[in-house]
C-alpha cells in the first residue's frame, strides 16, 4: 500500500510522498542516465550545500524552486552515487 493511501501513516508523511511523486513525474519518472524506474532520487544538478534532516515543508518547497529553475534531475541509487562520488573527489 502506497503511503499516503495508508490511514496509518502521519498527515505528513503523506504529503511528503504525495508532492515528491509530483515532482518524481514532472521529472520523467526514470533515471535520467539509465532509465531504471527504481530507487529513484532526486538530484541537485548545481550541487546544493542543504542541511541533512530538513523539515518536510522545507524539502518539498526546495525541490520545486529548484525545479521551477530547471536543477533537478531524477537518479536511480546506483547512479546518483557515482555522481555524487565522482563529484566528491579531489
Amino acid at each position: 500500500m502506497k503511503p499516503e493511501n495508508n490511514p496509518d501513516v502521519s498527515y505528513q508523511t503523506k504529503y511528503y510522498h504525495r508532492e515528491r511523486g509530483k515532482i518524481m513525474d514532472s521529472l520523467g519518472g526514470k533515471c535520467c542516465e539509465c532509465r531504471d524506474i527504481d530507487y529513484l532520487e532526486i538530484h541537485h544538478i548545481e550541487g546544493a550545500d542543504l542541511p541533512k534532516g530538513r523539515p518536510t515543508a522545507q524539502r518539498i518547497r526546495d525541490w520545486k524552486e529548484q525545479l521551477s529553475k530547471n536543477n533537478l534531475m531524477l537518479l536511480c541509487k546506483k547512479c546518483h552515487d557515482k555522481i555524487t562520488h565522482h563529484r566528491n573527489l579531489p
